[in-house]
């Protein structure tokens, strides 16, 4: 299948509708998500059976696998299900601010929490913000207070990947920059880039937020009877803007204060690697 054309395979209704059907087959059962064409054809309401072979053959081999116990979801079927059930193509609710009795881990300003084009916003009133998209059902499905934890996780799991060298969306290989000429009216000063060399995708992470799992810093915290992995990233201090210092321009280096009491150094270059660590204890 060439690029592109899986789209407009799943752009047809009956089409979708079968990877929808089998979605909710292997939920059901995930012993047995197989279904019969006739079973298949009643879980997607067709009343043309021939019709409904021709839009099944649109979808097998790619989407939809065939065997002597029916018809299953393929690998590829899965992920387009799971944006399919998920609502990632459909038009976005909006929601109004929610506040979360939490306060900025930068400022202390209480935190809110809103919902706008598909975009869960979570920061204080001085701009010290993080955002990213979820699909509609998670928002749907949840409050707004309880898709944050999502929110925060899924987060900490794109930088985890494009640490890692890996796409959050498309899984290509990303190359990481930094930049200072931003928007006058951006919240932050600077940021590193982690830019898609396949999807041109680019995520955009806070200095200290390349940081935020470091052992010394992890360690530092747990020293002061606190878990750091149950702290929301925009309850900790080196995550939000305004949390790094550019020390030098040639060669970049970037300077983050973090931990509990703000006395553990890390320093960053070009390209968000960490060059220096409390105790030398880089990675």
């Amino acid at each position: 299948m060439s690029d592109g054309d899986g789209f407009d395979v799943l752009a047809d209704e009956t089409r979708a509708g079968i990877v929808r059907a089998l979605a909710v087959a292997r939920r059901d059962d995930p012993r047995n998500p197989h279904r019969s064409f006739s079973e298949l054809q009643d879980d997607v309401g067709a009343t043309d059976s021939g019709r409904f072979n021709y839009h099944l053959g649109k979808v097998r081999g790619h989407f939809v696998t065939q065997t002597e116990d029916g018809y299953t979801l393929s690998a590829v079927g899965q992920r387009a299900a799971g944006a399919i059930l998920s609502g990632s193509f459909d038009d976005p609710p909006e929601h109004d601010p929610v506040d979360l009795d939490e306060d900025c881990g930068r400022c202390g300003e209480p935190v809110t929490a809103q919902y706008e084009d598909g975009l869960l916003l979570v920061g204080c009133e001085n701009d010290h913000r993080f955002g990213d998209s979820l699909p509609p059902a998670t928002i749907e499905e949840n409050t707004l207070r309880e898709s944050i934890d999502v929110l925060d996780a899924k987060m900490r799991g794109d930088v985890e990947l494009a640490r890692r060298g890996a796409c959050p969306t498309c899984f290509g290989p990303v190359a990481w920059s930094f930049h200072r000429d931003l928007d006058p009216e951006a919240p932050v000063e600077q940021i590193y880039t982690a830019e898609c060399q396949q999807c041109g995708q680019q995520l955009g992470v806070p200095p200290g937020l390349v940081v935020h799992d470091h052992p010394a810093l992890v360690a530092a915290y747990r020293d002061a009877g606190v878990d750091l992995r149950e702290q929301l990233l925009w309850t900790v201090d080196c995550c939000l803007p305004g949390a790094s210092e550019l020390v030098s321009e040639d060669p970049v280096r970037v300077a983050i204060d973090a931990g509990p009491h703000g006395d553990q150094r890390f320093v960053l270059d070009a390209t968000a690697d960490v060059v220096t660590a409390p105790n030398d204890a880089s990675r």
